[in-house]
């Protein structure tokens, strides 16, 4: 709002009444003394969420997002037992972050994306004129550390992943993620219809609701096979985000991994050992679905033997 509630109403009477100056410090110490918001501030936090998942769904946002923000808000709402979004407070955005951490074992990077989605909510919320401010505004973002997820898995360590698979779907899981190099939501609820077994490759929806083909390996092809014969009448081949996400940590704690096993961590080994082996990266930046080069060379990270071995044959 381009002016506080109590400002506002401040003004207005002063209109009104014509108030001369010693009037004027009177009526703002009185006002002063009270929290006054306008009347669309009292509604209702299911309403609110309903106005804004309106409003985005009128913006072009794909299903998934708009799912992924209704899942964030239910949360919240359920934490602050449905208080209105005009009585949030900076406490209560820092209580529910710390309720990620402590009691759903969510890591800071993680919480760090609920957050997102609730600054883009109380945002919006304020743009409408709903609230007077953000209650998201005083807390900082956590930095992700990056670094870390995009440390490849070397050879020995994807080996060991292998083994420590305890089941059909958790195999065919870990060498999906590895052979075509998809995201976490590419990959979620995959239904059999999206796989092309003759061409070995997947029909994957990406950001921007862009659709590509990706391929994956013969042992992926083989996986996939053996599934469907066990389970002829599945409607999808992998389970929902949340359950990949437990799966792959269960798989690198399993192995003995030294740093947590995360599916995009299996993205950046896709794209690492793609350009290791001497796949040109504009084949790379496609096949993760990429619009930008420079985001293909973040993620593929090349190794000093790598390095060592391509100048031997040229060079040496």
């Amino acid at each position: 709002m381009n002016l506080q509630p109590v400002s506002a109403l401040f003004a207005e009477l002063c209109a009104i009444t014509g108030a001369d100056n010693a009037l004027r410090r009177r009526l703002w110490v009185c006002l002063d003394k009270y929290e006054i918001t306008p009347r669309a501030a009292h509604l209702s936090f299911s309403a609110s969420c309903r106005q804004f998942l309106d409003a985005k769904r009128v913006d072009g946002l794909s299903a998934r997002t708009l799912k992924n923000y209704a899942d964030v808000l239910r949360l919240f709402g359920g934490y602050t037992r449905q208080k209105a979004p005009a009585r949030v407070t900076t406490a209560d955005m820092r209580g529910f972050l710390s309720y990620l951490q402590a009691e759903r074992g969510l890591q800071p990077n993680s919480a760090a994306t609920y957050l997102n989605s609730l600054r883009s909510f109380f945002s919006w919320l304020v743009r409408e004129e709903q609230i007077p401010r953000n209650p998201c505004d005083k807390i900082r973002s956590a930095k992700p550390d990056r670094l870390r997820t995009r440390q490849p898995l070397c050879a020995d360590s994807v080996e060991r992943a292998r083994q420590a698979c305890t089941s059909l779907r958790e195999q065919l899981l870990l060498e999906l993620l590895l052979s075509t190099g998809c995201r976490l939501s590419e990959l979620a609820h995959l239904p059999p219809q999206a796989v092309n077994l003759q061409a070995r490759s997947l029909t994957v929806i990406g950001k921007g609701n862009k659709t590509r083909f990706v391929y994956f390996s013969t042992r992926a092809k083989l996986l996939i096979v053996e599934y469907l014969q066990r389970h002829p009448h599945a409607t999808r081949l992998l389970p929902g985000p949340r359950q990949i996400e437990k799966t792959t940590r269960a798989i690198g704690c399993r192995a003995g991994l030294e740093r947590r096993l995360v599916p995009h961590q299996l993205r950046h080994t896709f794209a690492t050992h793609a350009l290791e082996a001497g796949m040109n990266i504009t084949i790379i930046q496609q096949l993760l679905g990429h619009t930008s080069l420079d985001t293909t060379q973040i993620y593929a990270h090349v190794s000093q033997a790598a390095v060592q071995r391509a100048y031997t044959q040229i060079i040496a």
